[in-house]
């Protein structure tokens, strides 16, 4: 009212304590704990990575990889104990691409995910005679890194029933390639049984593609899947009798067994490249936002030191547990350093971020910052931050529940179905096993919390150009829902449904900012991409029913935690 900006510490010390009685927070955390359970059971064939067909765990088919490599190479035992491997469960961006291109393909999405092969999801396996490290910020081993140009290095593809797909070697004089009584006879049919195909029922034809790397025979045959009459073309090399590549490709120039597939005429691809010069601008504008706030002495130090502080712990845990080191000293020790170097930059954004929105958001918006102040204060157990918990809790589960529910409402009208949910970038990374999964998690919160941090900074630029806090809220879901939508091929309720879905989840993230402020909007957000992008089942007989138990404790432990401190002082 007198025109000062209040301090941190004053904003820590208003609003006064929760109100909420008990059963009003009890509704609201059976919302919650009801709402998890309906999001992992309706959810089963609504998200992609639970739709598609994993009846194997990574370590069964990284066996089968073994199996494989030992068949066509045998290193022999001392290499297998010296050797550098690694594996990840990966989507097959190709083929989701067809699905969407291909009219005849787009029918049914749960019959296209639940056949074996072609599969939406692969299963990669990399094996080098000698330890390797990835040279990625997170150190994470991928199909192309580290650079696949060391000789004796192979790596492959399988399908999720463990049989080959891809295969590519480089070969090399002595050891698991080539040895002086070799007899030099074309590997060809071991490749096919890897692959669970009859070489006999192939025609052989001319190649077409030339593989990278050294070989001296190459050949191609034609014929088709012999459980879905898929028409395939496996193209083939070798040296010296070693098998260097191996690769089933469908040919989209041979007629299929049923019908010809023509592409989709109303197909349009995902553009995603004019969103890196938005976010540059984004941070540019921080930048000066942060300088002009620290000059003049307005700027929170100590919060942005806690919340740069804080990530940066959290992304060097997520890269120790998620990267690999190959179990040795100096791989571990080479991770922690990435870790660092990756910790640095991504607490850096987040401290700038804070530096430029906080004393405009302590000005003009305090209210959202009440219960960030007590946080960054300590007092993790007062009651409003109890509440705003559960109320981010009651958001992110609630904005989850719609987004499964609207793919049940299609199909329970019979019409056509569009792809299902698909997973965010860490939720493929929890298939990788226990460990895995809680790095995968800490990684998404550290996205999700730079996603609120860009959310918070649009809301405070729009803000301070249309001088109103209502048309900055509307600005900021019109942006994001821009922002976030793709093209539809064409008008069908699930597209509708699709869109409106993404709209209400960007207008219900506003509203829970404005109304409820950061705390509860980081929760909702983190909350939300947990439930719909990892793998999550109620089958307690499936390989990756541990991350629902994760998911279990995560969520439970924050609800209780949160109703207990928001009802300390109610009756």
């Amino acid at each position: 009212a007198y025109g000062e900006t209040p301090s941190p510490e004053l904003i820590a010390e208003a609003g006064g304590a929760s109100t909420v009685s008990k059963r009003v927070a009890l509704a609201m955390a059976l919302f919650v704990l009801i709402g998890w359970f309906l999001v992992c059971w309706q959810g089963r064939d609504t998200r992609l990575l639970t739709s598609a067909n994993l009846p194997l765990s990574g370590e069964v088919l990284s066996h089968d990889a073994v199996e494989i490599i030992d068949a066509l190479f045998a290193p022999t035992a001392a290499q297998h104990r010296a050797s550098g491997r690694g594996w990840r469960f990966e989507i097959n961006d190709a083929y989701l691409r067809d699905i969407e291109q291909y009219d005849e393909r787009v029918d049914r999405w749960v019959r296209r995910l639940a056949m074996d092969r072609p599969a939406l999801v692969d299963f990669w396996y990399r094996w080098n005679p000698n330890p390797v490290q990835a040279l990625n910020v997170k150190g994470r081993l991928a199909w192309e890194d580290p650079p696949f140009s060391t000789p004796g290095m192979i790596r492959l593809r399988l399908d999720p029933v463990g049989r080959l797909h891809e295969l590519q070697a480089i070969p090399q004089q002595i050891g698991s390639f080539a040895t002086a009584d070799q007899e030099e006879t074309a590997p060809w049919p071991g490749l096919f049984e890897a692959a669970g195909l009859e070489l006999s029922e192939f025609e052989a034809v001319a190649p077409r593609f030339v593989p990278s790397t050294p070989h001296d025979a190459a050949a191609a045959f034609e014929g088709a899947y012999p459980d879905s009459g898929t028409r395939i073309r496996v193209e083939v090399a070798s040296f010296a009798g070693r098998p260097v590549n191996f690769l089933i490709v469908e040919d989209r120039e041979l007629a299929p067994t049923t019908g010809t597939l023509t592409p989709n005429p109303r197909y349009i691809p995902r553009r995603t490249t004019w969103r890196y010069p938005l976010l540059i601008l984004l941070i540019l504008i921080a930048a000066g936002m942060a300088w002009h706030s620290v000059s003049r002495n307005r700027s929170d130090l100590r919060g942005a030191t806690c919340l740069g502080l804080a990530t940066f712990a959290l992304v060097i845990a997520f890269t120790l547990l998620t990267g690999d080191h190959n179990g040795q000293l100096i791989g571990f020790g080479q991770l922690l350093m990435k870790g660092m170097s990756h910790g640095l930059a991504v607490a850096g954004l987040q401290a700038m971020y804070y530096l430029a929105l906080e004393p405009h958001v302590r000005r003009a918006w305090p209210e959202t910052m009440l219960s960030w102040s007590r946080v960054l204060a300590g007092r993790f157990h007062d009651s409003l931050v109890g509440f705003h918990v559960l109320m981010g809790l009651v958001f992110g589960v609630g904005i989850s529940l719609v987004h499964i529910l609207f793919p049940l409402i299609v199909r329970g009208a019979g019409l056509a179905e569009g792809p299902p949910l698909h997973f965010t970038a860490t939720g493929i990374e929890a298939l990788s096993g226990p460990i895995a999964a809680v790095g995968a998690f800490l990684e998404l919160t550290v996205d999700m919390g730079r996603e609120g941090m860009k959310v918070w900074m649009t809301l405070v630029v729009l803000r301070l150009l249309l001088k109103s806090r209502k048309a900055a809220a509307i600005a900021v879901v019109a942006v994001y829902s821009w922002v976030y939508w793709q093209p539809p091929s064409e008008a069908t309720l699930w597209t509708i449904l699709n869109h409106s879905g993404t709209v209400l989840a960007v207008a219900s993230f506003t509203y829970c900012l404005v109304r409820f402020g950061l705390v509860s909007t980081m929760v909702a957000m983190v909350i939300h991409a947990f439930l719909t992008g990892f793998p999550l089942t109620l089958d307690p007989g499936s390989w990756y029913s541990g991350n629902t138990l994760l998911s279990l404790v995560v969520i439970g432990g924050m609800t209780v935690s949160a109703y207990r401190c928001a009802t300390r002082f109610a009756h």
